[in-house]
Order: C-alpha cells, then sequence, then structure tokens
C-alpha cells in the first residue's frame, strides 16, 4: 500500500533507473560511516579519530579514484559551490595565520578537509540512482535509530549512556556525546525521507516506518533544532499546499475554508511558542541571565563583531566567538553567521546562491517534498553547529540533485494567481 504524493512521478523517470538493492560491500560501509561519524562515543581510538572516521575516509578517497562516470548538473553545481566555500575558508585561515593567529585551528583546519573528502566521495559515489542511494542511507539510519531506542528505553541500566543528564533530565543521545549531534542526524534524515518519497512519487509502508524510527529519536532528544525545523517547515509546507489548494477549480470551497483555518490555527500556536522562546532569550540576554537561548543569540551577536575584522574571506575554520565561562572560542551555532564569520561574504553568497536555486524552482513548480526537505536543513542550520557535518551537506546535495531529476520543470503547473 502507497499513498502518492508527488503528482504519481514514475520511478523510472525520477530517480533515473529503477531500484536497484545490492549495493557492494564498499557502499554499506560509506553509508555507515556518514553516520558513525558523529557517534563519538564509539571512537576508540582517540577523541577524534575513530573506525568510523577511518573507514569513510579510506571508502570515500575509493569512490574518489576509481569513478569514471560523468557528474550530473546537480553534482557539477553543488560541487562548485562547496569548492568556492572551502576556497574561502582556506583563504580565511591564512589570513588568521598571519593577522588573527588567536583565530588559527590546525584541528579545525584538519577536520574541514576530512569532511571536504567525505562529501566528495558522496559526489563520487555512483552505485544504483539518487534514489537508491538515499535509501541505503535511510536503511541504516533508520535502523539505527531503532536500536538505541530499543536499547533506551527498555536496557536503561546496560546502556545508561544513551542518555544525557545535567540541566535537562533524560535527553537521549543514543552513542553521539550531545543530544543535539543525534537531532541534526534525525532532523537531516527527515529530509532526506522527504527527497526519497519526491523521487518515487509516493509514501510507502517502508517509508512510513523509517520516518516513524527517525522521528521518535529526534524527539526524544529534546532539540529545540529538531523539533523546529522539521515542524515549522511542515507547516510552511503546509500553508503552501493550502494557498495552492485555493486556486480556482483546486478542491471544494469548504475544504479549501477548512484547511486554510486549521493550517493558520497551527501557525498561530507555533509562533506563540516561539516568540515566547525569542522574547525570554532577548531578556535572559539584557538582564545578566544565562539560558540557553539567550546563550545562542550571544553568540550570534558576538560572531557578527568577530566578522567585521575579516568580511570578505572571514577567519577560516574553528571557534571566533569569545565566551564569558570558558577560554575556548565557541562557533556561532547558527550556518549563515558561521560561513561569514569562517568564510566571508565570499562563502556566504555562494550558499545563499545554492539555496536560492533550491527553493525557487521548488516553490515555483508546486514541489513541495522538496521544499520541506530545504525548509529542513535550512531551519535546523539556523539552530545548530553544522559545518562540519558531513550528512547535512551531502542532504543538500540530495535535494539539489532531486530536483535536476524530477521531469522537465516547465511542463508542471506554476504556483500563481490568475489575473
Amino acid at each position: 500500500m502507497s499513498i502518492d504524493i508527488t503528482g504519481g512521478l514514475p520511478e523510472t523517470s525520477a530517480s533515473g533507473s529503477r531500484s536497484h538493492r545490492r549495493f557492494s560491500l564498499a557502499a554499506h560501509v560509506f553509508a555507515a560511516s556518514i553516520i558513525g561519524i558523529l557517534l563519538k562515543q564509539l571512537r576508540l581510538l582517540s577523541d577524534s579519530i575513530g573506525i568510523f572516521e577511518i573507514a569513510g575516509l579510506i571508502v570515500a578517497l575509493y569512490f574518489i579514484v576509481t569513478n569514471r562516470e560523468r557528474p550530473t548538473k546537480g553534482d557539477l553545481y553543488f560541487g562548485g559551490v562547496f569548492l568556492v566555500i572551502l576556497f574561502s575558508f582556506c583563504c580565511g585561515a591564512a589570513l588568521s595565520f598571519f593577522f588573527f593567529r588567536e583565530h588559527f585551528s590546525v584541528r579545525d583546519l584538519m577536520a574541514t578537509f576530512y569532511i571536504t573528502v567525505i562529501v566528495l566521495g558522496w559526489l563520487n559515489f555512483t552505485e544504483g540512482s539518487l534514489l537508491d542511494r538515499i535509501e541505503l542511507y535511510l536503511s541504516w539510519l533508520s535502523g539505527y535509530c531503532a536500536i538505541i531506542i530499543l536499547l533506551g528505553v527498555t536496557a536503561y541500566r546496560i546502556a545508561p549512556g544513551l542518555w544525557y543528564f545535567d540541566v535537562y533530565f533524560g535527553r537521549f543521545m543514543g552513542l553521539s556525546d550531545n543530544p543535539n549531534q543525534l537531532g541534526s542526524l534525525c532532523a537531516t534524515g527527515m529530509a532526506l525521507v522527504a527527497l526519497a518519497a519526491q523521487l518515487r512519487g509516493r509514501v510507502s509502508r517502508l517509508g512510513v516506518a523509517r520516518a516513524a524510527a527517525i522521528s521518535i529519536a529526534g524527539l526524544l532528544t529534546q532539540s529545540v533544532a529538531f523539533i523546529a525545523s522539521t515542524a515549522l517547515s511542515a507547516l510552511v509546507v503546509g500553508l503552501l499546499y493550502v494557498w495552492q489548494a485555493t486556486l480556482p477549480n483546486s478542491i471544494p470551497r469548504r475544504l479549501s475554508a477548512f484547511l486554510i483555518a486549521a493550517v493558520t490555527a497551527a501557525a498561530l500556536m507555533a509562533l506563540a511558542f516561539f516568540a515566547v522562546q525569542i522574547v525570554d532569550a532577548v531578556i535572559y540576554l539584557y538582564s545578566g541571565g544565562s539560558g540557553k537561548g539567550s546563550v545562542r543569540l550571544q553568540f550570534w551577536i558576538e560572531a557578527f563583531n568577530m566578522a567585521l575584522r575579516s568580511p570578505i574571506f572571514g577567519l577560516g575554520p574553528g571557534g571566533h566567538v569569545p565566551v564569558d565561562f570558558t577560554t575556548e572560542l565557541q562557533e556561532a551555532h547558527n550556518i549563515f553567521i558561521e560561513l561569514l564569520v569562517t568564510g566571508g561574504l565570499v562563502s556566504l553568497l555562494a550558499f545563499v546562491m545554492l539555496l536560492c536555486a533550491i527553493g525557487l524552482p521548488a516553490i515555483r513548480y508546486r514541489f513541495f517534498a522538496v521544499t520541506y526537505a530545504l525548509l529542513t536543513l535550512i531551519l535546523l542550520g539556523s539552530f545548530h553547529t553544522v559545518l562540519r557535518h558531513a550528512h547535512y551537506w551531502i542532504a543538500i546535495h540530495a535535494t539539489l540533485s532531486t530536483l535536476f531529476l524530477i521531469p522537465e520543470r516547465s511542463q508542471r503547473p506554476r504556483v500563481s494567481r490568475p489575473s
């Protein structure tokens, strides 16, 4: 049983080929390694290097060296933007080395190069179709989420490391060292679930099961980044869908009115919830408080001030935000501000152009699943540090590539009202 949500796009035309379920061992190792990079509790060699980091690097280099297929339009566009961002990061690091030595970090620069190799490995991973590769990754991610949920709920005494106890009681973090890390994995997973549905043209039972495992794990983290990115994206896409449904001859007028009222009510409730948090953050900031929201806002303000030191190419990878409670420089926890302070206006403008290249056609031609995936990734990056998360950039690439693989956009109706 399946539900058609994208206009019944055929699997062969949307994904380029029929499903290829049999992957090589290297493909499975690579998909597992993308997830395992964030599982810091499994880093047995050192605090920075573990078996997943080594395996992912080896397989990525193997894909890069052995790939003989011509890159797709999505690969070329994304790869060009990604390399421009990397170039600006390197220029910023060079400027920091000579003029702002306290902002230069060899460790963060090496981590950036490592993530670059992983992302380039994904671009050169050509087994099966894009849909096949996304579903391979989702099978590993949903399986991991199902296992840790089962262990975390039923075998807590055996595996207490799956939970995070500090200011917040019982936040789920899986095998990472921070609930927000697992929340980031789950948010990008939900974006990829939407892309898989877009490519197949329907939502299958397996897709629902995967989404359930990933979303439950994400909700257990109590991560604001996960909740905000997935929920608000669904709300925005719902509003777009309702607006499209109000066009003449779309759906009955009474049903249209009901949908508008329901989505408006949900929007007001969401606005009320997040508006209170934003106001509290501002109050805490100016009253000397140390609430999490106030810390984020303080990071953003300080990071913007740091970006003014080197506005064109930034200060290079690493933390650049000075805070009172530690001597270590912190990151801004917002991808747009982090791009500005790390790679300057060059990297920020390149990233914004990439987002516009995806978002404008997706909205214009009513590709709601692609729109949902993009909004989820944008909102996740707005609340969380994702610059050196390989799965985040892979999800951005998959979103762009999905847009290119959808049949001729000019044949799809545009979102516009008749004059």
